[in-house]
């Protein structure tokens, strides 16, 4: 059976629970599965960390960008993909130790250890061409938060505002308010009980405030915002009563020494933690992003576990519903993030990811090696579990009794017997995998992995692996997937100073611009200007004054167009607006509408008052009549009736449009989900059919399976038979003289009888196995058959990329208005 199918992968080969014999065909688990999520438990040395490897590999080949939180540093080893696989592509990374150990130098234990891989790869099917093909559709990126001398991740921005869909959502902004301010105050090494901390209280609500008014807030920002906090009331208390200011000094002079220790300044630098950068380049390619902080100490490892967790529910909350597998979050070990009693940071956020992520085409994979300390109840949502070797008895039923926990939550039955005696004989790379979608629990034996299994690398060997990788040069873009509403974030950074003035508990950062851009002239002082023209009456003037006392003004006709876009057919609901001007001249073409530019500046800033000195040049006679504006503006809508247009990008054989102002990448991203969770409806269904078929062919192979195993032992009794009774007429006729010869024909007669029946058998047995045969071939030609089908679906939907091409809205001129239309003086 082809193994390289998108929708599965390939893990190993299925083991026989009686036999131990390992199944020809290989292990394909439906990746679909993981929306349910999964977990590896495992003692160490029981390839626990090779077969979470093969998952990931298994989703860079299909596409499938993962977050990889790799506390102990084993998940580095995904950066050791090598498509050569030679000697010189291992020799800086194998353990020198290793190969001093062995009598060998670095070079010849590399080429040993290529050797090594290079078979191993070929005794499970796969060959370098397999790993060429993950590294082509999968970027792998190593990150070290903390950690200037690798490549760290600016927190800076963390506290910024979440954007609309959390927003709207009070109980999640809550809860996200909760986990940031938890990962600081764990950070600081303070109490973070949502109950009893007024330090956590305080924050959360400081945070709310903030994000209540659509704004961002750094932590310079925050240790400001402590100490005068946006509002007056906590709870049913002052705030003074509460908390008095002389305490919150206390708490914000904590937080300004963390921020200035030199220490912390890694976590100020780098790239932003941005979830999208996170899995996907500039250019929408998916990424295997692993975050390694194992040289993090533990407040450190939970502040950003935390910080990390939340972005995530974040950024999974702005998604839309999704059926088909869009992302994985992968943690290879959670004790101390989850445990069954204790609340940190970090469990708040991962057990919303298990009830939620599913509905948003997330899937999350955890492992761990201490199946004690674990909330079992929490994790009943995972539906897959992959179990190794234990190295205790006192593990095993703590895991058993955690799995009852899980079935008795699901309404399902736990075999608990049966699955504790695989579980005390699983050897090496074996492990037990119960997943609710496939009903029965199996055992299989993990693959090979693609990528070279050194081992935690040293912080030396990250720099250096961090170096050698290919920089991205290009800019981080907005997540994809998701046109941001407008409005939906603020730009520049929170100002704590503007609050305070407004009454109620939250107070208003700045107040609104005044919505009237410009005025009617007012004549304050009769200015000493020369050529003052006449200038028609209720046409309103701004000027653009000059240092100058002796400038020039020219006329331009200042105008703020909006333009209503509607589309039914494209899903398009956008208004587009711009502020332009156009140059006036005293030539024959008084207007020239081709000239026009954007007006960059604030229409705030222009003067509604004339200078007091200057000139007035090259201005048309026609300012004093009051209906060439009239027509101007006119000739101003036609103009925006024929040119302007808004583009979005379009997959017609889906019929998906974009949205106004989404770029291409984030279409692609939403076109390529969407033509995912087509192709494995498709394939599901197809499968769905063939499977019937094939479980048919299985049923008939085994029947005749038995058929021969039947004939064959009739036909070995048959020739027992004939040879009985082949000796006995021998020995009859060796014997017979004082006998009958008639008895001794007939035991000869019988002879013959049994020779012949034994022939009729072996002919049964080669019948029987020539139907096997046919049966097996019928068998291969449906699987074939359905790979096929598998492979010309998939071409199909891979083909829609290439079909996405951009498409222009025009508006109706009764959708187009002006605002604003000024005559404005612009100096030289």
């Amino acid at each position: 059976m082809n193994y390289e199918q998108l929708g599965v992968f390939y893990l190993g080969r299925e083991v026989d629970a009686l036999t131990g014999a390992r199944a020809a065909h290989p292990f394909l688990y439906r990746s679909k599965d993981l929306l349910t999520h999964g977990i590896c438990v495992g003692m160490t040395g029981s390839g626990k960390t090779g077969l979470c490897i093969d998952v990931l590999e298994e989703a860079a080949i299909d596409g499938i960008p993962a977050i990889v939180i790799d506390p102990k540093g084993d998940m580095t080893n995904l950066m050791l993909s090598f498509p050569g696989l030679s000697g010189a592509d291992l020799a800086p990374w194998v353990n020198p130790d290793e190969a001093q150990q062995q009598g060998m130098s670095v070079g010849e234990f590399a080429e040993r250890q290529a050797k090594i891989w290079n078979d191993g790869l070929a005794q499970w099917g796969q060959s370098k061409e397999r790993i060429a093909m993950m590294r082509q559709n999968c970027d792998f990126r190593l990150y070290t938060p903390g950690d200037e001398g690798g490549r760290p991740i600016s927190i800076l921005e963390q506290f910024s505002y979440p954007g609309d869909a959390v927003a709207a959502d009070s109980r999640a902004l809550a809860e996200l308010a909760g986990g940031m301010a938890s990962a600081l105050l764990g950070l600081l090494g303070l109490n973070a009980d949502p109950v009893q901390s007024r330090e956590y209280i305080l924050l959360t609500n400081i945070l709310l405030a903030v994000w209540l008014q659509r704004q961002s807030v750094d932590l310079p920002a925050l240790v400001s915002l402590i100490q005068q906090p946006p509002f007056n009331v906590i709870g049913a208390l002052q705030l003074e009563t509460y908390y008095p200011a002389s305490e919150r000094f206390n708490l914000a002079m904590r937080c300004n020494s963390l921020l200035a220790s030199p220490s912390f300044s890694a976590w100020l630098s780098g790239e932003p933690l941005s979830i999208d950068n996170l899995l996907y380049d500039s250019k929408g390619r998916p990424r295997i992003s692993i975050l390694t902080i194992s040289h993090l100490n533990d407040n450190e490892r939970m502040f950003f576990v935390t910080l990390l967790l939340n972005r995530v529910v974040s950024w999974m909350r702005r998604q839309s519903a999704s059926s088909s597998l869009r992302a994985l979050l992968y943690m290879d070990e959670i004790f101390g993030y989850f445990p069954p009693v204790a609340n940190p940071p970090s469990k708040e956020p991962l057990l919303t990811l298990l009830k939620q992520a599913r509905a948003y085409g997330l899937g999350v994979m955890l492992t761990t090696q201490n199946p004690v300390d674990l909330d079992y109840k929490g994790l009943s949502n995972i539906g897959t579990w992959f179990i190794g070797r234990l190295q205790t008895e006192r593990d095993r039923q703590r895991l058993l009794d955690g799995l009852q926990e899980v079935a008795d939550s699901s309404g399902t039955v736990l075999e608990r017997s049966g699955i504790d005696r695989l579980l005390a004989g699983l050897e090496k790379r074996v492990f037990l995998m119960n997943n609710v979608h496939a009903g029965q629990a199996l055992l299989f034996e993990t693959r090979w992995c693609l990528s070279y299994l050194r081992g935690p690398l040293n912080r030396p060997e990250v720099q250096r692996l961090i170096a050698e990788s290919t920089p991205e040069a290009a800019a981080f873009p907005g997540a994809p997937g998701v046109a941001a509403a407008a409005g939906a974030t603020v730009a520049a950074p929170f100002v704590p100073q503007g609050f305070g003035a407004a009454a109620g508990q939250y107070a208003q950062p700045f107040s609104e611009p005044s919505t009237t851009p410009v005025a009617p002239p007012v004549a304050a002082v009769t200015p000493q200007l020369t050529g003052v023209p006449r200038v028609a009456s209720g046409i309103s003037q701004v000027w653009s004054l000059s240092p100058e006392s002796q400038a020039a003004y020219r006329p331009w006709i200042l105008a703020t167009v909006k333009v209503w876009f509607e589309d039914k057919t494209k899903a398009v609901s956008a208004e587009k607006e711009r502020t332009v001007r156009v140059p006036l001249s005293a030539g024959p073409v008084a207007v020239d509408w081709d000239m026009m530019v954007d007006e960059e500046r604030d229409l705030n800033s222009f003067s509604a008052q004339p200078p007091i000195t200057g000139t007035y040049t090259d201005f048309p006679e026609g300012i004093s009549a009051r209906t060439n504006f009239t027509a101007w503006q006119r000739a101003l809508v036609d103009y925006f009736y024929r040119n302007e247009r808004i583009t979005v990008y379009a997959c017609k054989p889906l019929k998906m449009y974009g949205d106004h102002g989404e770029d291409e990448r984030a279409f692609r991203l939403r076109v390529e989900q969407r033509a995912r969770e087509l192709r494995d409806a498709e394939i599901d269904k197809l499968t769905a059919k063939y499977e019937r078929t094939l479980a048919g062919l299985e049923e008939q192979i085994r029947k005749a399976e038995q058929a021969v195993r039947r004939e064959k032992e009739q036909a070995s009794a048959a020739k027992a038979d004939t040879a009985i009774s082949l000796g006995s007429a021998a020995l009859s006729l060796f014997l017979g003289r004082g006998r009958s010869r008639l008895s001794t024909l007939g035991r000869a007669t019988t002879t013959a009888r049994s020779a012949s029946r034994s022939a009729r058998q072996s002919k049964d047995v080669a019948r029987y196995a020539e139907d096997v045969d046919a049966k097996q071939e019928r068998y291969e030609k449906v699987a074939a058959e359905l790979d096929a089908k598998i492979e010309e679906i998939t071409a199909r939907y891979e083909e829609l990329m290439d079909s996405i091409t951009e498409s222009e809205v025009a508006p109706l001129k009764k959708d187009i208005t002006v605002p604003v239309f000024a005559l404005l003086w612009q100096a030289d």
